[in-house]
């Protein structure tokens, strides 16, 4: 799963060399991996104002998948992050704060 979790995930990303970095990302990584978010699940949370941040390029989970979120839960944003994969928020943290900044307030 490691493997994976490098070429997917973080194939040149500054930020996992930190320390606790690569544990942290890779205990995410697993719990998502292994977690699956039905819609049963989503009906939970469906009245909840939330922000959906995707990758454009993500090819862990592919944006098409999405529209599963995005039409399930009712109070939901979508934002699309052009040229970031799995992990936006650290490939355009700028970008992503922003977003959820805006959401925020």
């Amino acid at each position: 799963m490691a493997a994976i979790f490098q070429i997917l995930v973080f194939p040149s990303s500054p930020t996992i060399e930190k320390p606790g970095a690569k544990h942290a990302f890779e205990s995410a990584f697993d719990n998502s991996t292994t977690t699956q978010l039905g819609s049963e699940r989503l009906k939970q949370i469906e009245d909840i104002p939330c922000l959906i941040i995707w990758g454009e390029k993500d090819k862990l989970i592919p944006i098409e998948y999405a529209s599963m979120f995005t039409e399930s839960l009712k109070g939901a944003k979508f934002e699309k992050i052009e040229d970031a994969g799995h992990s936006p928020f650290v490939e355009k943290t700028a970008l992503v704060y922003e977003k959820l900044r805006t959401f925020l307030i």
